[in-house]
């Protein structure tokens, strides 16, 4: 190959001098008008002529916020879950995220809320209130689903008809319309229980345990009639101070000082001098009356 000579080599390095110049020239016109214009079409044609330029990871970043405002615009438009699924998808670092996330759980929320209310079972509640922690409709799902956890719960005491069923369904459904009747139910059984237990020991403990537990109760009664050592008095009847050992009463720890007017109240059986009471006592000169409740006084000391 012949050398090239000086003059010849001079030419050259000048020619690709202006070439590349007009290169730079070239590009920085285009970037220009790319900028100018500011469409996604213009930085896309801008990169795909000059993929290599200075301007081109500038020109990416503006291409990628124009496109991921275009697909939002979309996603607003059609605003759906899937839109902006796909929004996210597309575009997981844009500065619409928050709000595309917030839609797109706020429309979850409410497709999963109408088949659940659809559905109406435990299950389907369950699973709406595990998926939607926040959803507006949060409050309405719980109280839904205690609903159904107490009609359950409640046909589940029933057919066990025990103390310890209602028990356990009181306590897991304190506020439930069917309360009042599992209470019922569980002083019924519970007195029933009792009443077997007193009336196999047979003792004046038994009966007076059984009374003061359910002394309501029709079975209080006939416990009352069994007492050999103790009498009742029910209300109007009178407790004549000489029964107290007078009108200053040393019961326990506390020592009453009583007269024609006193007045005592207990909301619990307690222990006043030899009786046991329980309810409302008023003093006259007789005694203590018994307004409400019963005292029991042993007939023999």
């Amino acid at each position: 190959m012949t050398a090239l000579n000086g003059h010849t080599l001079k030419c050259l390095l000048s020619f690709g001098l202006i070439l590349a110049l007009s290169g730079c020239a070239t590009t920085q016109r285009d970037w220009q008008a790319a900028s100018r214009h500011g469409t996604i079409e213009a930085y896309e044609q801008f990169l795909q002529t000059h993929p290599e330029a200075g301007q081109a990871s500038q020109a990416r970043r503006r291409l990628a916020a124009l496109q991921a405002e275009k697909d939002w615009g979309k996603a607003k438009s059609i605003n759906t879950i899937d839109g902006y699924s796909d929004y996210l998808n597309k575009h997981p670092q844009s500065k619409q995220v928050k709000q595309a996330k917030a839609q797109r759980e706020q429309l979850a929320s409410a497709r999963d809320w109408g088949q659940a209310k659809s559905s109406g079972t435990i299950t389907s509640y369950n699973a709406f209130i595990q998926k939607h922690p926040k959803s507006k409709q949060i409050a309405e799902a719980k109280k839904a689903l205690e609903q159904l956890e107490a009609q359950r719960d409640w046909q589940h005491a029933q057919a066990k008809n025990s103390a310890r069923a209602f028990d356990a369904f009181l306590k897991n459904h304190p506020s439930s319309e069917y309360s009042a009747e599992a209470k019922k139910n569980l002083v019924s059984l519970q007195a029933d229980e009792a009443w077997q237990d007193a009336t196999n020991k047979s003792s004046e403990a038994g009966w007076i345990s059984f009374i003061m537990q359910y002394g309501n109760t029709q079975k209080a009664k006939v416990a009352i009639k069994r007492l050999k050592k103790h009498k009742v008095i029910q209300p109007g009847g009178i407790i004549a101070w000489a029964t107290l050992g007078g009108k200053t009463i040393h019961s326990g720890d506390f020592t009453y000082y009583l007269n024609n007017n006193s007045g005592l109240s207990s909301l619990h059986w307690s222990k006043l001098g030899p009786i046991m009471h329980i309810g409302e006592l008023q003093g006259n000169s007789k005694g203590l009356r018994v307004v409400a409740g019963m005292a029991l006084i042993p007939t023999t000391r």
